[in-house]
C-alpha cells in the first residue's frame, strides 16, 4: 500500500473513551478518500452517540476494557473477524499531525505492522524516557523533528504503540499477550517495523516499558543503541525547556525529478521555464551526457537552482546508445536518486539517453510529449511529408531511406521495432499521465500508433516566463504608406524549420519587403551578404521585446515544414502582437485561427508570397489581427505549472523531509553549511555532544543543541 492508497482507518475506543474518540474523529475527518470505522466497546452508550453524531460506522467488537499488554491481540482478532484488509489502527485520544495518513506507506509485503514515532512506547518514543512530560504541543514537536529525521525505517521486536498501519491477516489468533503475538508474527515470516516519517502524540496513554522477558540483546539494542538515540536527547532537552521551534524552519516541499535530454532547444527551454516557475516543489533534473556514438554515457543530476553544475554524476559501465529497453545500472541509479532526494513525482520529457525503466517506477509519473520519439526514431514524424501512419513496414523503409533519420545511426531496425513495441506496452500497462502541448500532437501520435487510441492525453500549452511577457509589449508599426514592409523570422533556419523554403522565396520577398533574421545562429553566414536582409545571429531571450519594438515588424514568418508540437516563437510573436503568417502544419493549425489571429498557408513558397503580397496591399487585415492579438490572454509559465500541479497526485508537501544540502562546498564556510544540513552527521554529532554533556554537566560552555550542530561546536571552540 502506498501513501496515496485509500484504506480503512479504524479508531479504537474502549468504555470511557467518548471524549477521546470525538477528538480523534475530528482529526481523521480530513482523510476523505479513506473508509472510517470505529472499533469500540458496545457497553458504552456514549461511544454509540459519538459515532452516530459523526455519521461513522461503529462495530461493537471490543470488551469494555483491555490490558495494554493484550491490546493488539484484541484489536487484530476483531479486525480479522470483520475481514478488514490493510488498515490504519488509531487509538482514540491520539493526536495526529496534518496530512498524517499520507506520510506513511507500507510497500514491503512482509511487513505486518508499521509503527510511527510516539511518546509513550520504548521502541518508537522520541524521548529518552517514556514517562517524559512533553513541554511542547504536538505541532511544535513535529516541526522540531523536521530538522533531525530522515525517513528511516527499522525492525523492532515489539508491537510498540497503539497506533499503526497493519495487515490484520498477518496476525494469528490464540496468542495470550502481545509479546507472544509479535513472536508468532515473526515466525510466520513477517516483520514489525518502525519509521520516523510520522509522529503521533499519545501522551494521554500510560508510559509503556520494555518487557523484561524479551531477549537481552534486543533490550540493550533498544535502550542503548537505538537509531534515534541522538535525536531523543535533543528532543528531551527541547521539550523539557518548552523551547518552541524557530519561526525560520523552512517549509518542506515535495521533490520532482525531470528526466530530459541534453540537446537544448525548445524542450530545454520548457524545463528551465518549469523549474523557474515552480515555487511549490524542489525540482531536480536528470540529463544524459554523451555523443553521437552513445547519447547516454554519463548521467548528471542537477538542482533547479543551478543547472550548470551537477550535484552528482554517474558514468555507466554500459553506455545507452539511444534508449535502453531495460538497463540494470540505470534502474539502480534511478532508485538511488529517488531514495536519496525523496523524489515524489517524475516528469519525463525525453527518453533519449535514458532507459525505459524510468516509466516503471512506483512513483506518479507524467510523460510530457515534446516530440514523437521513440515512436518515430527521426523524432519529427516526417518523411517527405508529415506522417499520419507508421506500421512496421513503413518504419523499416524509413530507417533505410529517410534522410531525416540522422540522429540515431548506431542501432539497427530490430532495436527500433522492439523499442517502439516496449514503449507502447509500457504506456498501456503503467499508464503514466500523458501531457501534450497541443491537440495535434495527441492526434498524430495516435495515428502513428493506433494502439494508443484509448490512452488519455491531456493538453497543457506551454507558457512564457513572466519577465519575458513583461518585455513583449504590443508592437505597433507605423503606416505602410511610403515605406517597405518589414518581415521578421525568429530562431533557427535549419531545413526542418523552413530554411530551404525561405531560400526559395527570399529574392521575390526582398523585392517587396525588408527581411530581419533574429537568432538564426551559424546559418547567418548564408544570409548576411544578401541585400534587404538584416541578420542578428544571437540574442538573449529577455532582449526580444526591445528588439521587436526597435524593428516594429509588420509580419512574423513561421516556416516550419515539419509539424511543430507547440512553437515558442509563435507564442512570442502573439505576445508582442506581431501578426504571424505560418505554414498550416502541426501546432500552428491548433493555435492560429486563419484570418483572425494570423494566417495559415500551405508550406509552399508561391502560396506564402501570394499571401504576403495580399496583406501588404491591404494593411487593414494586418491591423485587425494585431488588435486581436493584443486582447488575447497571455499565458505565463506560472499558469502552465499550475495546470501541471493540478494533474499531479497529492504530494507530501506538508511532510517531514530531510533538509538536504545541494551545493558542492567551495570553501570551509559552505562545507560547514553542507555538513550541518546532513541529518546523518547530525545524529552522530548529537550523540557525541550528549555523551560529553553527560560527562561534563558542570560545564556551561558546551554548545546547546541547535539546527546547526557543527556551527555550534566551531563557535564554542573559537571562544
Amino acid at each position: 500500500m502506498t501513501p496515496d492508497s485509500a484504506t480503512t482507518i479504524c479508531v479504537v475506543a474502549f468504555a470511557g473513551d467518548a471524549a477521546a474518540l470525538s477528538e480523534t474523529l475530528g482529526q481523521c475527518a480530513t482523510a476523505s478518500s479513506d473508509t472510517l470505522l470505529i472499533l469500540a466497546s458496545g457497553e458504552d452508550a456514549l461511544l454509540l452517540e459519538v459515532a452516530r453524531q459523526a455519521g461513522c460506522r461503529l462495530e461493537a467488537a471490543l470488551p469494555s476494557y483491555c490490558d495494554s499488554h493484550r491490546y493488539w491481540c484484541v484489536v487484530t482478532a476483531a479486525l480479522n473477524h470483520l475481514a478488514v484488509d490493510c488498515c490504519w489502527v488509531v487509538r482514540a485520544g491520539t493526536s495526529l499531525p496534518t496530512q498524517w495518513q499520507r506520510r506513511l506507506g507500507m510497500t514491503d509485503m512482509r511487513c505486518a505492522a508499521l509503527f510511527p514515532l510516539s511518546i509513550r512506547h520504548p521502541c518508537t518514543s522520541i524521548f529518552s524516557r517514556t514517562d517524559h512530560a512533553p513541554g511542547l504541543p504536538s505541532e511544535q514537536l513535529d516541526r522540531w523533528l523536521n530538522n533531525y529525521l530522515t525517513e528511516l525505517t527499522w525492525d523492532i521486536p515489539l508491537l510498540d504503540g497503539q497506533t499503526a498501519l497493519i495487515r490484520p491477516a498477518a496476525f494469528p489468533a490464540g496468542a495470550e499477550d502481545d509479546r507472544v503475538l509479535a513472536e508468532r508474527v515473526r515466525q510466520g515470516g513477517h516483520t514489525l517495523l518502525a519509521t520516523d516519517s510520522l509522529l503521533v502524540d499519545d501522551r494521554q496513554l500510560a508510559p509503556a516499558q520494555f518487557p523484561q522477558m524479551l531477549g537481552q540483546a534486543w533490550r540493550e539494542a533498544v535502550l542503548f543503541r537505538h537509531p534515534l538515540t541522538a535525536v531523543r536527547h535533543a528532543m528531551s532537552e527541547l521539550s523539557g525547556r518548552g523551547e518552541p521551534p524557530p519561526a525560520t524552519v523552512p517549509a518542506t516541499l515535495p521533490a520532482v525529478l525531470h528526466v530530459c535530454h541534453g540537446w537544448g532547444g525548445g524542450l530545454w527551454h520548457w524545463v528551465q521555464d518549469f523549474v523557474s516557475a515552480d515555487e511549490a516543489s524542489v525540482n531536480y533534473v536528470l540529463k544524459p551526457i554523451g555523443d553521437w556514438q552513445a547519447f547516454g554515457q554519463t548521467l548528471a543530476l542537477y538542482l533547479a537552482a543551478d543547472l550548470e553544475r551537477p550535484l552528482a554524476t554517474w558514468t555507466l559501465a554500459l553506455p545507452i546508445v539511444s534508449t535502453a529497453i531495460s538497463h540494470f545500472e540505470y534502474r539502480s541509479l534511478l532508485q538511488e536518486i529517488i531514495d536519496s532526494y525523496c523524489i515524489e513525482t517524475v516528469l519525463v520529457s525525453s527518453l533519449i539517453g535514458h532507459a525505459m525503466d524510468v516509466l516503471r517506477t512506483s512513483l506518479p509519473t507524467l510523460l510530457v510529449v515534446h516530440d514523437f520519439y521513440p515512436v518515430c526514431p527521426p523524432v519529427v514524424a516526417t518523411w517527405e511529408k508529415a506522417c499520419d501512419y507508421c506500421d512496421s513496414d513503413r518504419l523499416a523503409a524509413c530507417l533505410r531511406d529517410n534522410p531525416g533519420h540522422r540522429f540515431f545511426t548506431q542501432e539497427d531496425e530490430p532495436h527500433w521495432q522492439a523499442l517502439r513495441a516496449a514503449y507502447v506496452a509500457d504506456l498501456l500497462h503503467h499508464r503514466p499521465l500523458v501531457v501534450v502541448p497541443s491537440q495535434s500532437v495527441a492526434t498524430r501520435l495516435k495515428k502513428l500508433q493506433p494502439a494508443l487510441d484509448a490512452l488519455p492525453m491531456r493538453v497543457i500549452p506551454h507558457g512564457l516566463p513572466p519577465c519575458l511577457l513583461n518585455e513583449l509589449t504590443p508592437v505597433v508599426p507605423e503606416s505602410l504608406l511610403g515605406r517597405r514592409p518589414r518581415v521578421v523570422v525568429l530562431g533557427s533556419l535549419e531545413v526542418h524549420k523552413g530554411g530551404a523554403l525561405l531560400r526559395e522565396m527570399v529574392e521575390p520577398l526582398t523585392a517587396i519587403a525588408d527581411l530581419y533574421l533574429l537568432g538564426c545562429g551559424d546559418a547567418g553566414d548564408d544570409w548576411e551578404s544578401r541585400p534587404q536582409v538584416t541578420v542578428q545571429r544571437q540574442y538573449q531571450r529577455d532582449e526580444l521585446g526591445s528588439l521587436l519594438r526597435e524593428l516594429r515588424p509588420d509580419v512574423g514568418l513561421l516556416l516550419s515544414v515539419v509539424p511543430e508540437t507547440f512553437s515558442y516563437t509563435l507564442s512570442e510573436l502573439q505576445a508582442a502582437a506581431v501578426p504571424p503568417v505560418a505554414t498550416g502544419v502541426g501546432a500552428f493549425s491548433d493555435r492560429i485561427i486563419d484570418g483572425e489571429s494570423g494566417w495559415l498557408v500551405a508550406p509552399d513558397a508561391d502560396a506564402l508570397l501570394l499571401r504576403l503580397r495580399a496583406l501588404f496591399a491591404d494593411p487593414r487585415q494586418l491591423a485587425a489581427v494585431r488588435n486581436t492579438l493584443a486582447t488575447l490572454p497571455r499565458r505565463s509559465t506560472s499558469d502552465m505549472v499550475q495546470d501541471y500541479q493540478a494533474l499531479m497526485p497529492a504530494q507530501k508537501s506538508l511532510l517531514r523531509r530531510p533538509l538536504r544540502a545541494t551545493d558542492r562546498p567551495r570553501d570551509l564556510e559552505s562545507a560547514v553549511v553542507k555538513i550541518d544540513s546532513d541529518a546523518r552527521f547530525r545524529r552522530v554529532l548529537y550523540a557525541v555532544l550528549g555523551y560529553l554533556r553527560g560527562k561534563t554537566e558542570t560545564s556551561p560552555r558546551l554548545p546547546e543543541f541547535s539546527r546547526r550542530p557543527l556551527r555550534s561546536v566551531i563557535d564554542w571552540l573559537r571562544r
